[in-house]
């Protein structure tokens, strides 16, 4: 298999920045709908930024079967994106995400769907997901009794507006996986200091 071209401009990109990459990246994730319905998810933008919020890595992936629908509305994604000439393939992209990630904190927003999507584990005292972060999380007493938890995620979106007083995800307008990476990190940084305090004392418990 011939190795595509948006894979050897990162590799030479990636030569001349990797010194300047911190012990912390941001990741977010755009997927499209294939299989039956296009229910299932397939990975089709990877996003990734690091602690100065500046982007490291970019990148539309190929999708190796037929993609149903492209959730244009949410994803912005295209047909024309996922061309051989503009995309690396899937297994491309998760070698170079695997060794950025490599020894670094990750943050994301419901990190785990977008692990699940690249393929990689990733060390779970090495993330931060603000999805699962309990001070961001909403208490909700009817889903205790549902779910068996009454702490309930929220929208990045609205963490975003509340915490930060900005706006992301703009109604009508599709979504950006580098601006949502960029937000979570930006939230984690907020609270930064509370958090690792935080983890430090569930450590020594």
């Amino acid at each position: 298999n011939s190795i595509s071209p948006k894979f050897l401009q990162t590799l030479q990109m990636l030569k001349t920045k990797s010194v300047q990459i911190g012990k912390i990246i941001a990741l977010d994730c755009e997927m499209v709908g294939v299989g039956q319905y296009g229910l299932d998810s397939a990975l089709a933008r990877v996003s990734m930024v690091d602690i100065n919020e500046i982007v490291i890595f970019d990148t539309y992936v190929q999708v190796s079967q037929p993609v149903i629908d492209y959730r244009t509305h949410v994803s912005g994604i295209t047909k024309a994106n996922l061309a051989p000439d503009k995309a690396m393939t899937f297994h491309e992209c998760r070698s170079i995400v695997y060794a950025l990630l490599s020894g670094r904190v990750l943050v994301g927003h419901a990190i785990d769907n977008d692990l699940r999507v690249i393929g990689i584990q990733h060390p779970l005292h090495n993330i931060r997901d603000t999805a699962t972060y309990l001070p961001f999380m909403r208490v909700d007493m009817a889903s205790r009794d549902k779910y068996g938890s009454a702490m309930q995620r929220r929208k990045l979106r609205d963490l975003v507006r509340e915490k930060l007083g900005d706006e992301i995800q703009r109604a009508g307008q599709a979504h950006s996986s580098a601006e949502d990476a960029c937000a979570a990190l930006k939230l984690y940084k907020s609270v930064r200091k509370e958090w690792e305090t935080l983890l430090n004392w569930q450590k020594q418990k």
